[in-house]
C-alpha cells in the first residue's frame, strides 16, 4: 500500500468514525420522524435566530479573525526585525514594513467593529492597544535604523578604528627592527634578540585575537586570556629595554616608540572591555530587549484578553442560538414535503462539504509525498513506504527501496560504523538523530540531516499508545542540509586558493597536536614561503600574482593526498602544511618534492635573485614527541626554519 493510498485510509476511516458524521445520521432519523408533526412555523424565533446569527458572523467571528491576525502580524514584524539585525537582508526589512501596513488596515478593522461591541471594557483595551501600538511601531523603525550603524556597536567600532590602527602600527615597529637585525652578524645574542621580538609581536596578535573573541562571545576566559597574553608581551617588551645595545643607533627610540603606544592600547582595550560589558553594548538588542519585548507583552497580553473576553460571548452567542434552534424544533410545524425538502437539501449540502474535505486531504497527502522525505520502515529496517520527495534526494524510484533493507540509508550500508550505533539507540526505545552524506549517480553529493523515531515513541521522545513494549517499526525523516554544510565550508576556505584559511589552521593545529599528544605520535608544521613574491607582483601585477598562488596551491594539493595532511593558505604568499605519524626523512622527502613541482610549474620569474622561475623557501619543525610541545612553540619553531631558509631562498629547512 503506497504512502498516500494509507493517509486516504486512514482519514476515511477518521470521517466515519467521527462523532459528527452519527450526529447527522440521528438527525435525518430525527427530522423523517416528526415531519409530520411540523405545522406552525414560530416568527419570532425565526427573526431571534437571524439577530444571534448576525452577531455571531458580524461581530464576534470577525473579531476573533482580526484579533489573532493582528496578534500573529506583531509577531511577524518581531522575528522580520530580529532577522533584519542579524542578515541586514532588505528583504525583511520590507516584510516588517508591510506587516506594518496590515496591522494598521487590522486596526481600522477593529474599530469599525468596536461599534458593534457591548462591553465598554473592550473599547478601553482598544484604545490602550492603539496607544502601544504607536509607540511598538516608533521603537521598531528606531531600531530598523540603528542595527546596522557603526554606532550601534560602539566597541567595536573603537576597535576598528583605534585599537587595531595602533596595534597593527606597532606590528609594523616590529617588522623594522627584525628587517635591521636581518642585516646584521648572526651570533646567540642577535639570535635571542630576533625570538624576542617575534614573541612580542606574536602576544601582541593573541591579545587582539583574546578581545575580538571577547566582542563576539562574552565569555569570560577570553579576558583572561587576553590578561595572560599582555602580560606575557609586556615581559618581553622589559626584555626588549635589557638588550637595546644589541639594536642599531635607532632601535632604542623604536622600542621606546613601543613602550608608549603600549601604554595608549592598554587604555583603549580596557575601554573596549568596559564597553562591552556594559547593558547597551549593543544598542538595538538593548532596545529590542528592555522596550520591544515588553510592549509586545503588552500587546499580546490586550489582544488575548479580549480575544477569551469575545470567545466567551460567541460561546454564549452559540448557546443561544442552540437553544433557538431547539425552540424552533419543537414550535415549527411544517409541511411533510417541506421538511423532506430541507432534509434533501442538508444532505446534498454535507456531501459536497465532506467530499470538499476529502479533496483537501488528497491534496496535502500528494504536497507530503513530493515535499516531506520520510521512510516507514519495519521491525527490521526494511522499508515499508517511502515519499517521493525522498526517493528524489536518494537518487532512486520506489521500487528501488520498498521491501529492501534501508540501513537507514547510510552510505556505506552495515559496514558503517554508524549503523550499530543506530541499532542500539532505536532498539531501547530512542529516537537517533545525525547526518548523512549522500552521492549520486552524476557525482552530487548531498547532506541530510537523518532523525530514526521508534513507532512507540513520539518526536520528544516521549512512550505513546498501548503497545509501548512492542517493536512495530521505525519512522526515518530527512532534511536536506545541503546549503548548511556548503556554508560551512565556505567559512574555512580560502576564496582564492580553495585551500583552508588561516582561521581553521588555528583550530586544526590544536586539534591535531592534542591528537597527537594523545596518541603519542609524531607531529610536524611546515611553512613555505613563495621566494621574492613582491618582486613579482611588482614585475607581474596583482592578477598574474594570484593566478600564481593558485598553481602553488595546486602543485600542494597534487602532492599531498593523505587524508592527515592539512594545507593552509596563512596570509599573503604563505602556506602551511600538517604533517602527521611521519618522520623527518619521509618530511623532507614531500618536501623536495613539492619543490620541484613548483619549479616545473614554470612560472617565469625574471625578478627572483635565485632562479628563472618561481621557487618556494619552506622551513618544517618536525616533533617526535608531541607531548612536549605547544602549538605556539611548534608554530615559532617552524617560523625560525622558515628564517632561516629564506636567508638562501629556493631551500628547505627541517629541524
Amino acid at each position: 500500500m503506497t504512502l498516500l493510498r494509507a493517509v486516504q485510509n486512514h482519514k476515511s476511516l477518521m470521517f466515519s468514525q467521527h462523532p459528527t458524521n452519527k450526529a447527522i445520521s440521528l438527525g435525518f432519523g430525527l427530522i423523517v420522524f416528526i415531519f409530520a408533526v411540523m405545522v406552525i412555523i414560530s416568527f419570532t424565533e425565526i427573526v431571534t435566530l437571524q439577530k444571534k446569527s448576525r452577531t455571531v458572523t458580524q461581530t464576534d467571528i470577525p473579531t476573533l479573525y482580526v484579533s489573532t491576525a493582528m496578534e500573529s502580524l506583531l509577531n511577524q514584524t518581531l522575528g522580520s526585525l530580529r532577522s533584519w539585525m542579524l542578515l541586514k537582508d532588505d528583504q525583511f526589512k520590507n516584510e516588517l514594513q508591510e506587516n506594518w501596513v496590515k496591522i494598521r488596515i487590522a486596526e481600522a478593522q477593529m474599530v469599525q467593529l468596536s461599534r458593534n461591541w457591548n462591553h465598554s471594557a473592550d473599547r478601553s483595551r482598544l484604545d490602550t492597544l492603539r496607544d502601544i501600538l504607536n509607540s511598538f511601531e516608533q521603537v521598531q523603525l528606531e531600531i530598523l535604523k540603528l542595527a546596522h550603524q557603526d554606532g550601534n556597536l560602539p566597541a567595536n567600532q573603537l576597535l576598528a578604528e583605534k585599537v587595531t590602527p595602533l596595534l597593527l602600527s606597532m606590528t609594523d615597529r616590529v617588522i623594522e627592527l627584525v628587517d635591521l637585525e636581518e642585516q646584521g652578524e648572526v651570533n646567540p645574542e642577535r639570535k635571542k634578540l630576533l625570538i624576542v621580538l617575534f614573541r612580542f609581536r606574536h602576544t601582541l596578535g593573541k591579545a587582539l585575537a583574546h578581545i575580538r573573541s571577547y566582542i563576539l562571545t562574552e565569555k569570560e576566559h577570553f579576558i583572561h586570556d587576553f590578561n595572560a597574553a599582555w602580560q606575557a608581551n609586556q615581559q618581553y617588551l622589559d626584555v626588549l629595554h635589557t638588550m637595546t645595545d644589541l639594536l642599531p643607533a635607532d632601535g632604542g627610540s623604536v622600542i621606546e616608540d613601543l613602550a608608549r603606544n603600549r601604554e595608549t592600547l592598554t587604555a583603549l582595550m580596557q575601554t573596549v572591555l568596559s564597553i562591552r560589558q556594559s547593558e547597551d553594548h549593543n544598542r538595538a538588542n538593548y532596545l529590542l530587549r528592555t522596550q520591544v519585548i515588553e510592549m509586545n507583552q503588552q500587546i499580546s497580553g490586550i489582544l488575548n484578553q479580549m480575544i477569551v473576553n469575545h470567545q466567551r460571548l460567541l460561546q454564549r452567542d452559540n448557546a443561544v442560538v442552540a437553544d433557538s434552534i431547539d425552540d424552533f424544533k419543537n414550535k415549527l410545524l411544517i409541511t411533510s414535503l417541506i421538511a423532506f425538502l430541507v432534509t434533501i437539501w442538508l444532505g446534498i449540502r454535507i456531501y459536497y462539504k465532506l467530499s470538499a474535505a476529502q479533496i483537501t486531504i488528497d491534496q496535502r497527502a500528494v504536497l507530503i509525498d513530493q515535499n516531506i522525505m520520510i521512510a516507514y520502515l519495519d521491525q527490521n529496517g526494511c522499508v515499508k513506504e517511502i515519499t517521493n520527495s525522498l526517493c528524489r534526494a536518494l537518487d532512486g524510484v520506489k521500487s528501488d527501496f520498498i521491501g529492501k533493507p534501508s540501513f537507514f540509508f547510510l552510505p556505506d550500508g552495515d559496514n558503517d560504523p554508524r549503523y550499530l550505533q543506530i541499532i542500539r539507540t532505536i532498539q531501547t526505545g530512542q529516537i537517533w538523530e545525525g547526518e548523512v552524506e549522500i552521492t549520486h549517480h552524476d557525482q552530487e553529493k548531498i547532506w541530510l540531516y537523518s532523525k530514526v523515531i521508534p513507532a512507540a515513541v513520539d518526536e520528544k521522545g516521549q512512550k505513546q499508545g498501548q503497545n509501548q513494549g512492542q517493536n512495530q517499526g521505525y519512522t526515518n525523516i530527512l532534511q536536506d542540509i545541503t546549503d548548511k554544510k556548503r556554508i560551512e565550508a565556505l567559512s574555512i576556505t580560502d576564496k582564492l586558493t580553495s585551500l583552508f584559511n588561516r582561521r581553521h589552521f588555528d583550530n586544526v593545529l590544536d586539534l591535531q597536536l592534542k591528537h597527537a599528544q594523545r596518541a603519542n605520535t609524531p607531529i610536524a608544521l611546515c611553512i613555505l614561503d613563495i621566494d621574492f613574491f613582491k618582486n613579482y607582483n611588482d614585475c607581474y601585477g596583482h592578477q598574474a600574482g594570484d593566478h600564481a598562488l593558485t598553481e602553488v596551491a595546486r602543485a600542494l594539493k597534487q602532492n599531498l593526498k593523505r587524508t592527515n595532511d592539512f594545507i593552509f593558505r596563512l596570509g599573503g604568499e604563505e602556506f602551511g602544511i600538517i604533517f602527521s605519524n611521519m618522520n623527518a626523512d619521509q618530511i623532507n622527502d614531500i618536501l623536495h618534492q613539492i619543490q620541484r613541482s613548483i619549479i616545473a610549474l614554470a612560472i617565469r620569474h625574471e625578478r627572483s635573485r635565485v632562479h628563472n622561475y618561481l621557487t618556494v623557501s619552506m622551513g618544517c619543525r618536525v616533533c617526535v614527541h608531541a607531548r612536549d610541545i605547544q602549538s605556539d612553540t611548534l608554530y615559532l619553531a617552524a617560523d625560525n626554519a622558515l628564517y632561516q631558509a629564506k636567508k638562501a631562498r629556493n631551500s628547505i629547512v627541517v629541524v
